[in-house]
């Protein structure tokens, strides 16, 4: 192994060995349900992140703001998912939908985010976010709505349940990991310094991304830097 290998290869060590912390993910596929306006159960969102709008007539300005998707469904008491209804900021009436039930008790959901499409809400106790729709900061309210003999107006309060994190490799960070690589006796040449910045820049991007999200995170920004990797893609679209 070369001298430059080792140096990377030890600053890859020390990489993963830095203790990273996490924050929660969500996970949401995609749902159709068309919107029922003359319904039994009217759903407004009144207020995001305890920032009120002031009158129905600016909800769909004010919930624009925090997000540009929201995504209303209906569950039965068991957690079966009956209705879903989703709305895209340019909708009309955004933040503001209608479902047509019959009486009884049911669980609704409420999710805001901006992601490029929408979750998959099937299971009440797993709603998934995917790789390919993003990952946003991301608003929910649960609640439990009977329903009677009267129309019933529900209004929705969104909490920040994930807020998206941004993650800037500085060179102070670098920096601070040849002052240990010093201290361990590892020691190098300036251009071997600087390949080794590189790499290591990518590598504590893909293990923050991977604390995060799992491998779906890790994998799009290391594989760049796989050359095994790139060698089969380049093979596999040979063929």
């Amino acid at each position: 192994m070369s001298k430059v290998s080792s140096i990377l290869s030890a600053f890859h060590a020390l990489a993963i060995a830095i203790t990273l912390a996490s924050c929660e993910k969500v996970a949401i596929p995609e749902s159709d349900a068309s919107e029922e306006l003359n319904g039994n159960l009217h759903v407004s969102v009144y207020q995001i992140e305890q920032t009120p709008f002031a009158g129905s007539t600016r909800t769909t300005e004010a919930a624009s703001v925090a997000c540009t998707r929201l995504n209303f469904a209906i569950y039965d008491e068991g957690g079966s998912r009956l209705k879903q209804i989703n709305q895209t900021s340019d909708n009309t009436g955004f933040g503001q939908c209608a479902f047509q039930l019959d009486e009884g008790t049911y669980q609704l959901v409420v999710v805001g985010h901006s992601a490029n499409g929408n979750p998959t809400m099937t299971n009440l106790t797993k709603i998934q976010f995917t790789n390919t729709t993003g990952y946003t900061d991301t608003f929910l309210c649960y609640g439990e709505v009977t329903i009677g003999e009267e129309q019933v107006e529900y209004e929705v309060s969104l909490d920040r349940i994930v807020a998206l994190c941004r993650f800037v490799v500085t060179d102070d960070m670098f920096d601070a990991l040849v002052h240990l690589a010093d201290e361990k006796g590892i020691v190098g040449t300036e251009e071997q310094r600087q390949v080794a910045r590189r790499e290591t820049n990518t590598l504590l991007k893909a293990y923050i991304a991977r604390n995060l999200f799992d491998d779906e995170g890790f994998y799009p920004i290391y594989a760049p830097m796989d050359e095994v990797l790139q060698r089969a893609i380049e093979e596999l679209k040979r063929e």
